[in-house]
């Protein structure tokens, strides 16, 4: 009796261990979250791939009903999709606010990602191997990038960091050996240890005037770099691991025409190829708005409206720079 009642306990058991969801409908798996009103997607199977049968084209609906009742879908759980090598695009509602630790690790299969502007937290290495994942759009609504959530993305090419975002993490989009595009939002105060590391066909990068700390490895074997531009006025603090295995003595490193001696008298910025940005001498107006590249103001920061009347940066489209007045 007493060797009965153990074998049923340790089958009850087993129930629950390989049970890791409240309810499954139309093949995705639900853990009711503690309002009772919500849910979060999580994982089918305890080992990868997490879903048996799970592939294509998948839209995760913003709401499930089950038993009678509806619940909003708010999050993407830890683990939820680790390993599904089957799916090709996913597309995540406006209901999600935030995705978990490894949600999307390793899934190699998959090329595209929707993600709505209600998301507002990356869960560490979420997207992690996600080797071919070729496009990606950060909202506007995350402030930022975890560790590790596009390392090893391989087949990016071209990555937006919204001005949401202060900080990008360390080892963020390490490996993402396609990269030769980068966009950095100029609310970026931090770009930490190997963020960029090994993005080996990163061949220019600008680095906004808002960014205070460069971390360890942050451009570390950037082999294909040929042009900085940092538009700081005052050079980061740096040491020469930031941009270990990259030639910096042939990469050419642009700074504001009033920078350029105190770049020249900074650790490591002294080594890269010194050109000149432009000058700010003279206010004067420009109407030529067809040839501007970009405002900024007159700390380096860009600005996406300036207003009439403000006095700031202006860079063209030819590489040259001026100080306009903004009619």
């Amino acid at each position: 009796m007493k060797r009965t009642l153990v074998l049923a306990i340790s089958l009850i058991a087993a129930c629950v261990q390989l049970s890791a969801y409240d309810f499954m409908v139309d093949k995705l798996c639900y853990n009711i979250n503690a309002d009772g009103e919500s849910v979060t997607v999580t994982y089918q199977n305890n080992s990868s791939p997490v879903y048996s049968d799970l592939g294509g084209a998948l839209e995760i609906p913003p709401t499930v009903s089950h038993d009678g009742v509806t619940y909003y879908i708010t999050a993407i759980g830890e683990y939820a999709f680790y390993g599904c090598g089957g799916l090709t695009s996913v597309t995540i509602p406006n209901s999600v606010t935030s995705i978990g630790n490894y949600a999307f690790r390793n899934c190699n299969g998959l090329t595209s990602v929707t993600i709505p502007n209600s998301v507002k937290k990356f869960g560490e290495l979420a997207f992690c191997d996600c080797c071919g994942l070729t496009s990606v759009t950060i909202p506007n609504s995350v402030t930022e990038i975890a560790n590790s959530t596009f390392w090893g993305c391989s087949s990016l090419t071209s990555v937006t960091i919204p001005d949401s975002v202060t900080t990008i993490g360390p080892y963020a989009f390490d490996s993402c050996s396609g990269l030769t595009s980068v966009t950095i939002g100029n609310s970026v105060t931090s770009i930490s240890l190997f963020a960029f590391d090994n993005c080996s066909n990163l061949t220019a990068i600008t680095i906004p005037g808002s960014v205070t700390l460069i971390g360890y490895g942050a451009f570390g074997r950037c082999s294909g770099l040929t042009s900085v531009t940092n538009l700081a006025l005052t050079p980061q603090s740096i040491d020469s691991n930031v941009f270990f295995c990259a030639n910096i003595s042939n990469c050419k490193l642009y700074v504001w025409h009033e920078a350029i001696d105190n770049y020249k008298e900074a650790d490591v910025w002294k080594d890269f190829d010194i050109q000149d940005l432009g000058g700010v001498e003279g206010v004067e107006t420009d109407d030529e708005t067809k040839t501007v590249e970009g405002y900024y103001n007159l700390q380096g920061v860009r600005i996406d409206n300036p207003e009439r009347g403000q006095v700031g940066i202006v860079r063209l489209t030819d590489g040259t720079a001026k100080k306009v007045v903004v009619r």
